[in-house]
């Protein structure tokens, strides 16, 4: 993927130590509460210099989500290209693709309102649609494959393979969002919501697995 200009050398150089201080900005205070200068002085550089790559909050905030997606993405990728069977890959890489994009906001006193800013805001939400686009595409690419070599099947399932992979990622969205909105969220440990995502994965996997 071509690594976009900022026009800041320090941005430019090492995207990811600044995308990272921006997202755990935005952790920390929330979309509305952040400023410009909360952004630069985790970023460690001057406010002119961070407006010179970004025109406000919302820009820096469209293009944190873009990054953090498109990190997601690739690493879901290398998850499913591992070898090994493909209940495992395929559980990684869903797995993965939402440590990567959601866990640094995860625990955030402020989760629900950062996950309603970015749906609320057009260029955030259009990044996330493209990432699960581009996520759904890989993890169908690997069970078509994975059909071809004999180890799951459609047959029984009344459903195509595009069909099980949307069903499956609706279903994990809706459930954080839930999680998000629960008043108890921030008492319950990530360990928990990530063995729950497992479970339902492995679920639909099971659905489809090839028993020998």
């Amino acid at each position: 993927m071509k690594k976009k200009k900022y026009n800041n050398l320090k941005i430019d150089n090492n995207p990811e130590a600044f995308f990272m201080a921006a997202t755990r900005t935005f952790a920390r205070n929330g979309y509305r509460r952040t400023t410009m200068n909360d952004i630069a002085e985790d970023a460690d550089m001057s406010r002119p210099a961070l407006y010179q790559a970004f025109k406000n909050k919302e820009d820096v905030y469209c293009n944190m989500v873009l990054y953090l997606v498109n990190k997601a993405v690739e690493v879901s990728i290398k998850s499913l290209s591992q070898s090994g069977a493909i209940e495992k890959r395929f559980l990684a890489a869903m797995l993965d693709f939402e440590e990567t994009y959601w866990g640094p906001c995860a625990k955030s006193q402020y989760a629900l309102e950062i996950m309603h800013s970015t749906v609320k805001i057009e260029n955030a939400i259009s990044a996330v649609k493209l990432g699960r686009k581009q996520l759904r595409t890989v993890l169908l690419k690997s069970l078509q494959e994975a059909e071809r070599n004999g180890e799951v099947s459609f047959v029984d399932l009344g459903m195509q393979p595009s069909t099980f992979v949307r069903i499956l990622m609706s279903i994990l969205a809706a459930q954080k969002y839930q999680d998000t909105a629960n008043p108890n969220y921030l008492d319950m440990p990530l360990h928990k919501f990530k063995r729950r995502n497992s479970k339902i994965i492995k679920v639909f996997l099971n659905s489809i697995a090839v028993r020998s």
